[in-house]
């Protein structure tokens, strides 16, 4: 289960395992109550996710659609080097933040 942070206005998520579509749906229902909630600010961060799939990747994407539509951002943090490298492949970095975890090139 992720673990949720309020600070005002500003929500933190950090899932515990990988985001792939065996193991998404936990990730998904909380994302969506706190979406629902309107933050300002919604962070994942990943710092205990080494993989992340098409159907996690979808999730980003609607979670970014579902918080601009409502003024809000989403940024993800703590990214691994490989899942940096499928984000800006993906072009990804140019429809929310993405910070890589530290001494991720």
């Amino acid at each position: 289960m992720p673990h949720v942070v309020h600070d005002h206005g500003k929500v933190t998520i950090t899932p515990d395992i990988d985001i792939v579509a065996s193991q998404e749906l936990a990730l998904q229902t909380v994302l969506w109550q706190e979406i629902e909630h309107g933050p300002s600010h919604l962070v994942v961060d990943l710092q205990h996710v080494e993989m992340v799939d098409s159907c996690g990747l979808g999730l980003f994407i609607s979670a970014q659609n579902a918080l601009q539509a409502h003024g809000g951002k989403l940024t993800v943090m703590n990214v691994s080097a490989d899942i940096l490298r499928l984000f800006r492949l993906m072009r990804l970095d140019t429809h929310f933040a993405i910070i890589a975890r530290p001494n991720t090139a």
